[in-house]
């Protein structure tokens, strides 16, 4: 893939035929401003290409962040473990549903 240089300026002058450049004849032009790089013009399918390479790093970060998140729920648990704490949900559950069943039945 051919890469050119082009001063905005110059991309002024030939608007059109640097958009057909990078459209048709698969250039990518890097918009100069004072002699500095500050965008550029690219193909669709260029395009396309960077956005599917984004969204895939999302997804391996949004990945790594859910593991991160599940190896910290796990420390937490043994911690809650070797202090004693129950740490089993559907135990915890049981429990709390039995205490209030208690609750209710005091009541009567």
């Amino acid at each position: 893939m051919e890469v050119r240089e082009i001063g905005m300026a110059e991309l002024k002058r030939n608007l059109a035929e640097a958009v057909s450049r990078a459209a048709f004849g698969g250039q990518r032009l890097v918009l100069l401003s004072h002699g500095r790089p500050k965008a550029a013009l690219v193909s669709i399918a260029d395009l396309q290409r960077l956005e599917e390479l984004d969204a895939g790093e999302d997804r391996v970060t949004r990945m790594r962040e859910q593991d991160a998140r599940l190896q910290e729920a796990a420390e937490l648990r043994r911690t809650l473990a070797a202090a004693g704490v129950v740490t089993d949900a559907a135990k915890a559950l049981d429990e709390v549903r039995q205490e209030r069943i208690g609750a209710i039945v005091d009541l009567r």
